[in-house]
């Protein structure tokens, strides 16, 4: 390869390899094509911005169209934050495709241009590995184009590219032509033939290459299949290529009807099914109804009475073959003496096996694909059930997994034998020698026997043998052979001619050396050519797909006989062996691209392995699931103290055994995965314990999931009460709680640590939840079960129905005045869903803060555009200036301002009240962490608080001294802690920035408005310490504490200037009104008295109430003091009206 002259076989080769490596990122990509890139009516919010190449004749008019909307602009910026990774991918892939048909082409003329110094295309040809590479590269791109229209629907292909262009800021020179290559192609005539003509090949080069294909063995496969009636499946692998190569030159599948009736003669003369490449397989009376010389030829195979022998002939052969199988099964029956002596007879059987198994699975299966877009003519129908109307798939099974294992064991006991055969040959030498020089000493007289004779000729005749025996040497195979056979034969005449075996010890002697020499003849005849005709017999690269319709008969095989993975196993590695195809080349080349599509076709192996496993789980959660019912609803909770006469109550003796015969049942099914040894499929090390666990896991995933999914389901006709609520948690609480413990039960019977995988899962689950949950928020409602109960805590506690009180931590209905919610309900919570669960609804209802507090800020922004709002809101500012005098007649201006901003204000009152609301929950949730962190964890959460505080020091010492060094710069320690802390409930959701803000004009003045809106419609009560709604405005109730919650958090998410303006408008409507009310030329002694001090009064306490929020519980006087004179505070805090 390293020659110069063979410089040639290099580009080709890394072409080649580049060709099965561009393969399989197809493979990979065809399962990650992003749903809205589907023609489907799912994504109509997408219709304007996924388009197809109509965009290019129009892209000035789309493009406008989407600048000119604020909506198109935020879905496209999603779609190319979300997808551009993806896209680019696709587009490489593409391009790739494109590249190596004008590399193939480029090669081509450069064997014409004589670049290659004394090679031209003819000699290549004449080459062997020339010749097959040559062929595989035009295969390998009609394979490429084949997949891209099977798994890559023309209508997608240009909506990626298409997104690609628009997206990516990378545009590739080659764009036009892989645009020209991929676009979307209607099926029916013609097609898939314009496909493959869209780039010209060589039509040289193509010629050569069908003509090879057509009457060459290129990979000398009969070798491995001598006899004629496996002629066939000796050329599958040739012929699938053959298939793929005459789409390059379709006039011979139309008119050439000689060379189609030798391909059909040679290649499928018993067969119609081939499989492309790794499993991909078609039906050739579809594939080849268009096209008439391809259909004439392949009518002789599909005669009737002919598809009628085939059939019978190979259901026939299951019996046979799977009885001959399993009597080699059987234990002692495959020694290395038996294999070494019946090497041609195993061979034999196994391309038997093989070769049924081969035609059955194929000629079986109804998971072909239509590379013609042609719907399944009649014959096709009728074909398939005259083949399937003599066969057993059980049957086909059953052979399957005897072959495998039969080859199995064939293959370790020739590499233990290929490994050990020069030692084997030496000790057997050695022994061969101690028997004849026990003769040599016998026949000298050295070492007499009774009745044997001293014999000068036998001493001299045996001497000879032994020297001639230390002669022979290993590395001379061939002399050495023909030398052990003359022995043989001398050893055997000499012991009938001089009647030797008339003396027992001297024939056991003579015996023992025959024995060790035909070993010896038998060592050297074991080749390396065994081996590779085993492997070539045993691909099962063309069930690579087709397998799956075996899962589910593997599966029930597994739940009556669990020992059947030993058998399983055997099969995996059949199946692992058609990972060579692909990679034998890339290898050859020494690619880098070796080691990612090793992985890639390990990882699809290794999936469908843990599919067919997961069975195992599945059966085991079933029995745990009876387990769960006895243990939670029969067996009863023996107490501490236990009086003699209740003992028999107590026992349950047949309830108890009910459960250790199910607990028996989970056991065996642990021992029959643990019996597997650790597999190497691909590059990747099956480990069954491991695989046991990973798939108890997804398994428990799945029950918990479908658990929580069932027990927090509700009635969306019917709103719930607390009540209904309380028990709907209680019951799912019960039913965790029973799989709970009866995982813990059964971890000693299947290795696990029960507890810690279960709280593992559980967390799991809830964090996945809870991102399905934040990913569907464009949605009004829950779509998983922590979002729907996120919803009723919601509806239960909706601020225009029902009242807060912070005192009791509880609401209270407006009309009927009873409770509707109080921290019971957090409590049950945890016991339903646990910690996690709690953690993560608090997730849900902070990220549902975050969408409302966005779409407020971006109303409000639009209302910057609004010519009548700007001009209300800039006469309002400029009336209330300067904002430290009080206004004039404030009991008309001030009623003037709310009538005009009524609209204004009424448009985003849901928004308002909602944040707060699911602020007050979030603040309830993290109660409830934390009381039940300092009851189950008071250590943790000891220290933790302790590091809290320490940290917050460190930090504010920071801040407030110049100089002074970081605390840490572990940022990693800072993000944990405050996971942790979130956990024991010591965040504070109050004080939590949850989105970064723009300016936006007359905010403050806008929620000064909205507050006096709020504050005329209530009534402040000095005993409840509540704001209550007047007479008459029950129908306009709105919780004032969710509103001093919202403004709250609306200012924390902004400078402080921005609260302490809207301070200093509430401040001046203090003092306007009582400036207003008193007479300046007689002081009123009762200040109650005053005019308009109910709205003084209220006023204060609403303003008080705000810098609580604002200090955290703690009302700061000196900021208080700032806006309003203590004097005035004082007294309308200490007034009842």
């Amino acid at each position: 390869m390293d020659d110069t002259n063979e410089q040639w076989k290099v580009s080709i080769l890394e072409l080649v390899s580049r060709g099965n490596a561009v393969i399989a990122e197809l493979l990979r990509l065809k399962d990650h094509i992003p749903t809205i890139f589907h023609q489907t009516d799912v994504n109509k919010k997408y219709a304007e911005l996924i388009n197809d190449f109509s965009y290019f004749s129009q892209s000035e008019i789309m493009d406008k169209k989407i600048e000119s909307s604020q909506q198109l602009q935020e879905h496209d910026e999603k779609i190319r934050d979300t997808y551009l990774e993806v896209l680019v991918r696709f587009y490489v892939v593409f391009e790739n495709i494109y590249k190596f048909a004008i590399n193939l082409n480029q090669f081509v003329e450069n064997l014409e241009n004589n670049v290659y110094i004394q090679e031209s295309m003819e000699n290549i040809f004449l080459d062997q590995e020339g010749c097959q590479l040559m062929c595989e590269t035009l295969y390998l791109y009609g394979v490429m184009l084949l997949v891209t229209e099977l798994y890559v629907p023309g209508s997608t292909r240009e909506k990626l590219l298409v997104s690609y262009y628009r997206y990516s800021l990378n545009k590739s020179q080659n764009f036009d032509e892989v645009c020209q290559l991929f676009n979307s192609t209607k099926k029916g005539n013609g097609y898939p033939d314009h496909v493959f003509s869209r780039i010209p090949i060589n039509e040289n080069l193509v010629s050569m290459i069908l003509g090879k294909l057509r009457t060459d063995d290129i990979y000398h496969s009969i070798l491995a299949y001598p006899l004629p009636q496996h002629r066939s499946t000796a050329l599958a692998n040739q012929a699938s290529m053959l298939f793929v190569c005459l789409y390059f030159d379709t006039s011979v599948l139309h008119n050439n009807t000689a060379n189609m009736r030798e391909i059909v003669d040679k290649f499928f003369p018993d067969n119609w099914i081939v499989s492309i490449y790794m499993g991909i397989t078609v039906q050739l009376i579809d594939a080849w109804e268009p096209y008439r010389a391809a259909k004439l030829a392949l009518s002789n195979s599909l005669e009737t009475s002919n598809v009628k022998q085939y059939s019978t002939f190979h259901a026939d052969k299951i019996v046979k073959l799977t009885s001959q199988t399993e009597q080699l099964l059987k234990d002692g029956a495959l020694t290395e003496e038996n294999v070494l002596d019946h090497t041609n007879k195993i061979l034999n059987l196994a391309r038997e096996c093989n070769v049924t198994i081969r035609w059955l699975i194929l000629h079986t299966s109804t998971n072909h694909e239509n590379i013609t877009g042609i719907t399944a003519n009649k014959k096709t129908k009728q074909i398939k059930d005259m083949v399937c109307g003599n066969i057993n798939m059980s049957d086909v099974f059953q052979l399957l997994l005897n072959t495998s294992e039969f080859e199995l064991k064939i293959k370790e006991l020739l590499k233990a034998l290929l490994e050990d055969k020069q030692n084997k040959w030496n000790e057997c030498k050695q022994e061969s020698s101690e028997r004849l020089n026990y003769l040599i000493a016998l026949f000298s007289g050295s070492k007499p026997l009774p009745k044997v004779k001293k014999n000068q000729q036998l001493e001299k005749w045996f001497s000879d043998i032994d020297s001639h025996l230390e002669n022979l040497s290993f590395s001379d195979e061939m002399v050495s052979v023909q030398k052990l056979v003359q022995f043989i034969q001398s050893l055997d005449s000499v012991k009938e001619f001089h009647e030797l075996s008339n003396n027992a010890q001297v024939e056991q002697w003579l015996n023992e050396c025959l024995k060790y020499l035909n070993i010896m003849v038998r060592s050297v005849n074991v080749k390396d050519k065994v081996m590779i005709h085993l492997q070539i017999i045993a691909d099962l690269s063309y069930a690579w797909k087709l397998i799956d319709q075996f899962t589910p008969l593997m599966q029930d095989a597994i739940k009556h006989e669990p020992s059947l993975l030993i058998k399983l196993r055997a099969l995996f590695l059949k199946l692992s062996t058609s990972l060579e195809i692909p990679l034998l080349r890339i290898n050859q080349a020494e690619s880098e691209d070796l080691i990612s599509v090793s992985q890639y076709y390990s990882n699809e192996l290794v999936t469908y392995m843990q599919h067919v496993l997961q069975i195992i789980p599945q059966t085991m959660f079933t029995l745990m699931a009876d387990i769960t019912k006895l243990q939670t609803n029969v067996m009863l909770e023996v107490p501490t103290r236990l009086d003699k006469d209740k003992l028999k109550d107590y026992a349950q003796l047949d309830t108890r055994f009910e459960i250790a015969h199910l607990t028996h049942s989970i056991s065996v099914f642990t021992q029959g995965i643990l019996r597997m040894k650790s597999t190497l499929v691909g590059i990747v090390c099956i480990d069954p314990k491991q695989l046991l666990h990973s798939g108890i896991k997804k398994q428990l995933a799945e029950t918990i999931l479908t658990e929580l999914d069932k027990g927090l389901t509700f009635n969306a006709k019917s709103k719930i009460n607390k009540t209904d609520l309380m028990t709907k948690l209680s019951q799912l609480a019960v039913v965790m709680d029973g799989h709970k413990r009866s995982f813990e039960y059964i971890q000693d019977y299947v290795g696990i640590y029960g507890l810690k995988v279960w709280y593992e899962v559980l967390n799991q689950v809830i964090e996945e939840t809870v991102s399905t949950e934040i990913d569907s928020l464009m949605s009004t409602s829950g779509c998983t079960f922590i979002g729907r109960l996120a919803d009723e805590l919601i509806s239960m506690t909706d601020p225009k129905l029902s009242t807060y009180v912070e005192n009791t931590t509880s609401w209270f209905n407006v009309k009927t005045q009873k409770e509707i919610f109080n921290m019971k309900i957090f409590s049950l919570s945890i016991k339903a869903i646990g910690i996690s669960g709690l953690v993560g609804l608090d997730n849900v209802l902070g990220f549902r803060i975050v969408k409302n507090i966005q779409s407020l800020f971006s109303h409000l922004h639009t209302l910057t555009n609004d010519k009548a709002y700007q001009d209300t809101m800039a006469q309002i500012s400029k009336d209330l200036s300067p904002n430290t005098k009080p206004v004039s007649n404030p009991t008309k201006h001030y009623p003037q301002y709310l009538s005009k901003m009524s609209k204004y204000m009424t448009a985003v009152n849901d928004y308002l009240i909602k944040i707060g609301q699911l602020q007050i929950l979030r603040q309830l949730l993290r109660n409830e962490l934390s009381s039940c962190a300092q009851f189950e964890s008071k250590n943790l959460h000891l220290c933790l608080e302790t590091l809290n505080k320490s940290l917050l020091n460190d930090l504010r010492e920071y801040y407030s001294k110049e100089g002074m060094p970081l605390p840490t710069d572990n940022q990693e320690l800072m993000r944990n802690i405050s996971a942790y802390l979130k956990w024991i409930g010591q965040d504070n959701p109050y004080h939590k920035i949850y989105v970064t803000t723009r300016n936006i004009p007359y905010f403050p003045l806008f929620m000064f408005l909205y507050s006096l809106s709020i504050l005329s419609k209530v009534t402040y009560s000095t005993p409840q310490d509540l704001f209550l709604t007047k007479k008459g405005y029950e129908y306009y109730h709105t919780d004032c504490v969710v509103v001093l919650v919202v403004l709250h958090t609306l200012f924390h998410q902004f400078h402080r200037d921005i609260s302490e303006q809207y301070l200093i408008y509430m401040s001046q409507y203090i003092k306007s009104h009582l400036a207003s009310g008193l007479d300046t030329d007689k002081r009123i002694e009762n200040i109650a008295n005053i005019p308009h001090s109910q709205e003084i009064y209220q006023c204060v306490h609403f303003v008080n109430k705000f810098l609580f929020y604002q200090n955290s519980g703690n009302v700061n006087k000196n900021v208080l003091a700032k806006y309003l004179p203590d004097q005035i505070t004082y007294v309308f805090q200490n007034l009842s009206l």
